[in-house]
């Protein structure tokens, strides 16, 4: 994946050669001045995300849902927004990244709240394929799947202890039978 590399090619706007090989930290996305433009590139991230998840590339899903994030909050396209953070949070569902999950759920759910359901743009709303009532629903649905994640998280790590707690046991009993005494195992 090109988002893996610590390098990208740079091709400036200005008919100087190109320039192989830049630092990706030293690249910034520089929004178009139009705001059409703006729109298609906040679109194609999101569906790049998208598509990224469904290829189970999550790491790049993370990495455009990011970027749309940042365009739709910069556009007041709460709408996008929002489907941004969804995305994000079953990106890092899918990579077991509990908390960012439960980070990006909240911040959809505060969103979808703030905006009382309700498309900050009602041009865009109408065009798109998510209307209010369906990212309400993608929002809730996304909270059951993290609720659910906690749960399962919860319970793996309660059977770990428990585990944890009888090979103790176990060692210690096998311990005591060898002739070792308490005092042997106090440290220092």
């Amino acid at each position: 994946s090109c988002l893996e590399k610590d390098t990208v090619d740079v091709t400036y706007d200005d008919d100087d050669d190109d320039d192989d090989d830049v630092p990706r930290k030293c690249v910034v996305l520089v929004l178009p001045n139009d705001e059409g433009d703006r729109i298609l590139l906040l679109t194609t991230y999101l569906n790049l995300a998208r598509c990224a998840t469904r290829v189970a590339r999550f790491k790049d899903a993370v990495t455009c849902a990011t970027l749309a994030s940042g365009i739709a909050q910069a556009e007041n396209r709460t709408d996008h927004h929002i489907t941004a953070k969804i995305i994000r949070a079953r990106a890092h569902l899918a990579q077991s990244h509990l908390k960012q999950a439960i980070r990006d759920a909240a911040a959809a759910t505060d969103l979808s709240s703030g905006a009382g359901g309700a498309s900050s743009s009602s041009a865009s709303s109408s065009s798109s394929s998510n209307g209010p009532t369906d990212v309400n629903k993608q929002v809730l649905a996304l909270n059951r799947d993290v609720e659910k994640a906690k749960r399962l998280a919860l319970k793996a790590n309660k059977r770990l202890a428990k585990d944890v707690t009888e090979w103790v046991s176990s060692a210690q009993s096998k311990f005591a039978e060898n002739g070792g005494n308490d005092a042997d195992c106090n440290q220092q």
